[in-house]
């Protein structure tokens, strides 16, 4: 299509119309935007021109350009579409405080701006313009909404999006709106997050993000059933959502776990096998489709796997899972508390030590040093392992796990004046049921009963120079418990340091048996063993 139109420099209006012609009509921008140059030549203050070449930049890409255009008309008249363009170029130019900025700019315009337009109307102003000045606004909106949410503050999110909803209804703004309703339960806004949920999802069905949202929710209400329901929506619509198939993984794990706790001499094949067939479509979809957001669910997957590997003491392949979680996610602590903990369970000290330091990088702990302490007492540390009981007592005295563990460290590394008065105390706390009360994988509490207190407020007797009272109550409780390794451990050390070495490889060889990680007793009865002359036994 072809025009020729004769225009003198200073025709403003003709040279737009050539501009309006060469951008509709010949798909020249390249000379639309000369046109508006033209006009700007001798009409510098145009902020109308100036927002049209600002837009057509926009459109072409040029969006550092766009911003200049817009940023001097802007200065000129403040008009919501001058603030829409600069919000927009700033989006896509990836400085999103500035985009939000200038959209809270542009929301503030709108309402004046939308009065002066239906104040035009009747003499002759376009109508239709007053819908995009609206869609404009709601789009602003809308951001600052998204913006509020992804930085937390869903307070400020929800005051917004219930704003965009006001002025017109989107299945987004009830689905963002639901997300920040089930981040902050204190809001007073007469609607619950399912409500909010639902409505996305009548207005889309096939919305999965809601329907994922909704059957998270339904799970953490403890409507199990009904989430399952949502997650196979969910995956009929789309079978390699990686959501929703680490969902099932999770629903079913929550199953499988269920069944071992009620019945625990047989493994529940059919959960673990539904737990799996899941997340090895999990694993598959994260390891095929690298993104950000597929690692996460990956190292999800990968945690439940290894869990239930550890759980059927299936110990090189739990710790494979975990190592595979850690590469993902190098500073989770978890993974590594984990591969501390099968080491540690295994027999292998040497190998647990490294991961626990390595969780004490990241979070140190009381209870991870005392789980320190216990490494370097399986190896022969002692002193190694009195400093991490001690750095677990100077962070915090009164944790259960410290209070408890504490005096048994400070016997094995021959403290026993101060571990005495610390046993006694133990001991009458449990004979007036007043013991404290922890949960951990790392220290486990072994004495059932104050009597059991007796072998190690034996032992600190005897090596106080209280040899008789404190034989005498080693005695006690070997005849008490024969199925506590420290009775025989302790007499056995005693028997040793009493030159008794025949009585000492007995009393030593049994608490292996029942405590195979004990350093003590493996290194006391080596040393009977060869006073003994005896060399069979010596690899027990």
């Amino acid at each position: 299509m072809n025009f020729v139109i004769s225009l003198n420099h200073s025709e403003r209006e003709g040279w737009l119309m050539l501009s309006y012609i060469l951008k509709e009509y010949e798909k020249d921008n390249a000379n639309a935007l000369k046109c508006y140059d033209t006009i700007l030549s001798f009409s510098l203050n145009d902020s109308k021109v100036l927002a049209l070449k600002g837009m057509l930049l926009y459109e072409m890409n040029q969006f550092n350009d766009c911003l200049k255009a817009m940023d001097a008309s802007y200065n000129i008249k403040h008009k919501t579409n001058t603030a829409y363009y600069m919000f927009k170029s700033f989006l896509a130019l990836k400085k999103e405080p500035e985009a939000i900025e200038w959209a809270r700019q542009g929301v503030k315009i709108s309402f004046d701006e939308a009065k002066s337009i239906f104040a035009k109307v009747e003499l002759g102003a376009p109508y239709e313009y007053i819908n995009i000045l609206i869609s404009q606004r709601i789009e602003m909106i809308t951001a600052q909404g998204k913006y509020f949410q992804k930085q937390g503050n869903h307070s400020e999110a929800i005051a917004i999006l219930w704003i965009a909803l006001e002025q017109k209804e989107s299945w987004e703004l009830w689905y963002l709106l639901s997300k920040s309703l089930i981040r902050l339960k204190d809001v007073r806004i007469d609607l619950d997050p399912l409500s909010a949920i639902d409505k996305a999802i009548q207005l889309n069905p096939v919305y999965t993000p809601a329907l994922l949202e909704k059957g998270l929710l339904l799970m953490d209400q403890g409507k199990k059933v009904e989430a399952d329901d949502v997650f196979d929506v969910i995956l009929n619509l789309e079978p390699d959502n990686i959501a929703a198939n680490l969902a099932k993984g999770s629903y079913f794990y929550e199953k499988y776990l269920d069944q071992v706790e009620q019945n625990k001499d047989s493994v529940p094949d059919y959960w673990a096998r539904r737990t799996v067939e899941y997340l090895e479509k999990v694993k598959f979809l994260g390891e095929t489709h690298k993104t950000e957001e597929n690692s996460e669910y990956l190292f999800k997957a990968l945690m439940i796997l290894a869990h239930m590997q550890y759980k059927a003491k299936n110990f090189s392949q739990a710790v494979d899972m975990f190592q595979k979680a850690i590469n993902l996610s190098p500073t989770s602590i978890i993974p590594w508390r984990m591969i501390g903990l099968i080491y540690l369970e295994s027999g292998v000290p040497e190998e647990a030590i490294h991961r626990i330091n390595q969780v004490l990088v990241f979070k140190p702990t009381p209870e991870m040093f005392c789980a320190q302490a216990r490494c370097y007492l399986a190896m022969g540390e002692t002193e190694q392992a009195f400093n991490a009981i001690e750095k677990a007592y100077e962070m915090d005295a009164q944790d259960p796990i410290v209070i408890y563990y504490r005096p048994f460290v400070l016997v094995q590394t021959s403290r026993y004046v101060e571990s005495l008065p610390l046993l006694r105390e133990e001991a009458d706390r449990m004979a007036n049921k007043k013991a404290y009360a922890f949960d951990s994988p790392f220290i486990t509490r072994n004495e059932a009963s104050a009597e059991h207190y007796l072998t190690h407020i034996g032992f600190a007797k005897f090596q106080l120079g209280e040899r008789e009272k404190g034989l005498a109550l080693m005695d006690v409780c070997l005849r008490l418990f024969p199925d506590y390794a420290p009775s025989y451990i302790n007499k056995g050390i005693a028997s040793f340091e009493l030159k008794h070495y025949q009585e000492a490889s007995i009393l030593l060889q049994k608490g292996i048996i029942l405590d195979s990680q004990s350093y003590r007793a493996k290194y006391y009865y080596k040393e009977s063993c060869l006073i003994l002359g005896d060399q069979s036994n010596l690899s027990l």
